[in-house]
């Protein structure tokens, strides 16, 4: 009985329909950047445009690479698909610099970076609450649901941070912790 089952699974793989999958849910892959170096918005290179190319006051953008291949391997194996997306992002000053708050940041605006055809879009934005107007951490809760798989390139997931304010430059500790479902297809390796 089980040779039978066994056959009739491989003749289905054989024939296109291959029921032979995997799914593993990962509620929480959680990367964090240590040490990045976030620039002062006088900082020519780092200044934020606009779609037309317009210089945005009292902004600057900071690219951040996420590597969730080198976390989560699978995703870069043939036969793989999956969904990403982005749950939270947290910036926290590092214990030594000298900022010693965000008061000086008025908002941030997270975007995923688009290549190969894909746009920009902005996943994720935070406004400074009147009632904490100096965190040592600010926690950017994501509220799109945009699935960043197609934006990762050999396992890799670019963003882009925008700070709007006039903050110094300063260092901080970027945390993104994102939800993750992976499909292997066993049926392919038949």
């Amino acid at each position: 009985m089980r040779k039978t089952a066994l056959l009739a699974l491989l003749a289905a793989a054989g024939c296109g329909g291959s029921p032979l999958y995997g799914e593993l849910e990962i509620p929480n892959v959680t990367v964090t950047l240590p040490q990045q170096s976030f620039p002062a918005p006088a900082d020519p290179s780092a200044l934020c445009r606009d779609s037309s190319g317009q210089v945005i006051p009292q902004c600057a953008q900071k690219a951040i690479a996420y590597d969730l291949g080198a976390q989560v391997p699978v995703i870069e194996e043939k036969n793989v698909s999956y969904h990403v997306q982005l749950k939270s992002l947290a910036i926290a000053l590092a214990a030594n610099d000298p900022m010693g708050d965000f008061s000086l940041v008025q908002s941030v605006t997270i975007s995923v970076v688009g290549s190969n055809g894909l746009p920009d879009v902005v996943i994720a934005s935070y406004t400074q609450d009147p009632a904490n107007p100096a965190p040592k951490a600010i926690t950017v809760q994501a509220y799109s649901n945009v699935d960043l798989a197609s934006y990762i390139q050999a396992g890799t997931l670019d963003l882009r941070t925008e700070l709007h304010g006039v903050p110094p430059a300063f260092t901080a500790d970027v945390t993104g912790t994102f939800y993750l479902k992976v499909r292997m297809d066993w049926g392919a390796y038949l």
